[in-house]
C-alpha cells in the first residue's frame, strides 16, 4: 500500500473541518490495487453525501468482521 505524507492527511482534515461546499468526497476507485474488492462498496457507502445513507459503526464493524471471517 502506498503511504501518504502527513501533509496530505492534514489537508483532508482541514478541508473537512472548514465544511467546504460541496463537501470533500474522495473518488473511490472500483478496483483499487491495494484494497480488497469486497471493501470497495463499504468505502463508497462511508462517503455517501447524505449522512443517513452512511453505515453506522455497528454496520461497519460487522462488514469488516465478515471480511476476516468473524475474527
Amino acid at each position: 500500500m502506498k503511504t501518504q505524507p502527513a501533509r496530505v492527511f492534514a489537508e483532508i482534515i482541514e478541508r473537512v473541518q472548514k465544511g467546504e461546499a460541496p463537501p470533500l468526497r474522495p473518488d473511490v476507485p472500483r478496483n483499487p490495487p491495494d484494497a480488497s474488492p469486497a471493501a470497495v462498496p463499504l468505502l463508497s457507502h462511508c462517503w455517501e453525501e447524505a449522512p443517513e445513507l452512511r453505515p453506522d459503526f455497528t454496520e461497519i464493524k460487522k462488514t469488516i468482521r465478515s471480511f476476516n471471517k468473524g475474527k
